[in-house]
């Protein structure tokens, strides 16, 4: 259909499809004194808000096909598909319904025929094809006044406030992490398709109508919005392009934010094409310090090959600016920590197998190995990102099982109500378990091992807890957290409480500990002071010295290692 369609024309045909032939289902169009709600339009689309016939919350729909240049049947569907594909992040603006109609319009606007588009009908004529996509109802963060003057959203934008400025590109950076790491490339990185949600104070990321599966790495079709494409996108590098390309775009976003909307080399929120000359240099935005400045010159390099490699590298670079180089430079060394956690966690379990001799065995109970194993395997899927709702479910009917199998115990009903709430802890805790049992089933069938009986209860204490200080401060740092300041808050506080601890066990005496609510706490969860380690005859004093000096010792090499490498950084 060759017809030009007026908004008028938009409204009239909407309002038929909705009220005589209920195209969108469930949903139907907000009327405000008999006239549509609008949100907002662009080059080839038109925002509504809709809410459900039985409800009152609101929606907005999404309509396109009436300008007929973007109105590709099957690139609307693979857009609205990859962009459900990513829905279980926080920061994709989330889809609750798409679909694609035909109307017969006759004369200007007559809606006289609908029907659903089944990919093989033939358009043109008096058929003309509608796609909707029903979604979230959020801010935009970037509108426009009545002189055409683009203003952000919310207030601290407006002011551009590099927090809020930097707090919007973690967020838009946690989603394109998400969709790069599913193979997908967005290719239109822009404010105009970023949106706040008024209610969490997130930010999310929209609009996959161009975006596209990359075929063996790389993509090679020509897409992208002026400004923000990268120079191999917009065809100055003859090449394909790769997630890279959505990194320069990114870069170029936080740029224009920093710079109060003002593209670098303009005055305006319009393009200067010097920006694509080999030899650009990417000028100081009005806003921002020198970490996030570094970040965004780095996202904006001529050639790819100099930019940040993936998203997590932008990832900690932003949160290097947020936060401070202790975070960058603490992600950067997470292979240290690991491996001596690790380390101590094998030394611990060797200790406390040592502590009883080759005489004494635990005999767990079958379904609390199950339990185990499924906890580490949660713990797994959530450090990759993946779906844990099966895990979830097999834990709470284990946990019935061993519960009804070996008669209650609150500490039963604790682990099981712990390891369903909490995703990584429960797993870490678990995983030295394993370890344990694993220690303790290779010695049972090796004879002749292990014959000595050693007083090394406190060393085991001491190497478990300094690896689970390791392992679970690793754990926390592996993940990019929507809170970071917040983190570094808890991470403190998880410090000082490490640190409580080995002061608490280096001036308590163990006959002390034996009448103190500690074990009678173990005594009412149905553990024995021997079932799990000696704690009569433990020696809390090395405990406490040995743990204390460690502490002391590891904070002092990474202040002193990340001074060294921020120096060499500015040298």
């Amino acid at each position: 259909m060759d017809n030009v369609w007026t908004y008028e024309d938009v409204k009239s045909i909407l309002i038929q499809l909705d009220d005589k032939y209920e195209a969108f289902g469930i949903y139907h169009l907000v009327r405000k004194g008999g006239d549509l709600c609008l949100l907002g339009r662009g080059a080839s689309s038109y925002v509504f808000a809709c809410k459900r016939k039985s409800g009152i919350r609101e929606y907005a729909i999404k309509v396109i096909g009436f300008s007929g240049d973007r109105a590709d049947p099957e690139g609307f569907e693979n857009a609205c598909s990859m962009q459900k594909q990513l829905q279980s992040t926080s920061s994709i603006v989330r889809i609750y319904k798409s679909g694609r109609i035909i109307a017969t319009v006759e004369g200007e606007h007559t809606v006289c025929g609908c029907e659903e588009y089944d990919g093989k009908t033939g358009l043109g004529g008096d058929r003309l094809l509608v796609q909707f996509v029903i979604m979230e109802r959020l801010t935009p963060i970037l509108k426009y006044d009545r002189f055409g003057k683009a203003m952000l959203v919310p207030e601290k934008l407006r002011s551009y406030n590099e927090k809020e400025i930097l707090k919007l590109a973690f967020d838009v950076g946690v989603a394109l992490d998400d969709a790069h790491k599913a193979g997908m490339i967005h290719r239109d990185i822009k404010p105009e398709n970023v949106f706040y949600d008024e209610k969490t104070g997130h930010y999310k990321l929209g609009d996959f109508g161009i975006a596209r599966q990359l075929f063996m790495g790389v993509a090679s079709t020509c897409a992208f919005t002026k400004g923000y494409g990268a120079p191999e996108v917009v065809g100055i590098l003859d090449e394909d392009y790769d997630e890279t390309a959505d990194i320069y775009s990114f870069g170029m976003m936080i740029y224009v934010l920093l710079n109060e909307l003002k593209f670098p080399g303009s005055d305006t929120y319009r393009p200067n094409l010097d920006q694509y000359r080999s030899d650009f240099k990417l000028p100081n935005p009005l806003h921002g310090k020198k970490a996030a400045v570094d970040a965004v010159r780095k996202m904006t390099e001529f050639d790819p090959l100099n930019r940040q490699k993936s998203m997590d590298e932008v990832l900690n670079d932003i949160e290097n600016a947020m936060a401070g180089n202790g975070i960058k430079y603490k992600k950067n060394h997470l292979p240290a920590s690991v491996a001596v956690g690790a380390a101590l966690a094998l030394s611990g379990t060797v200790a406390w197998k040592l502590s009883f001799g080759a005489g004494v065995f635990f005999a767990s109970p079958s379904w609390l190995m199950i339990f185990a194993a499924v906890s580490a395997l949660k713990m797994g899927l959530k450090l990759n990102e993946k779906r844990v709702d099966i895990c979830d479910l097999a834990l709470l009917v284990i946990g019935v099982w061993g519960i009804i199998s070996t008669g209650f115990a609150w500490w039963k009903l604790a682990l099981m109500i712990v390891s369903v709430l909490f995703d990584v802890l429960p797993g870490a805790v678990f995983g030295v378990y394993l370890l344990m049992e694993g220690i303790n089933y290779t010695a049972l069938r090796l004879p002749g091992t292990l014959s000595v009986n050693l007083d090394l209860s406190w060393i085991a204490v001491l190497c478990l807890s300094l690896s689970f200080f390791l392992l679970f401060r690793s754990l926390i740092l592996s993940r990019h957290d929507y809170d970071l300041l917040k983190v570094v808050g808890k991470m403190k506080l998880y410090r000082v409480i490490v640190i409580v601890f080995y002061v608490a066990a280096l001036i308590t005496r163990p006959e002390v500990f034996i009448h103190n609510p500690g074990y009678m706490v173990l005594k009412f969860l149905h553990l024995s002071s021997g079932s799990i380690l000696n704690i009569r005859n433990m020696n809390f004093f090395n405990l406490g010295l040995f743990g204390l000096v460690f502490c002391i010792f590891w904070m002092i090499r990474e202040k002193i290692l990340s001074r060294y490498e921020r120096k060499k950084q500015a040298g």
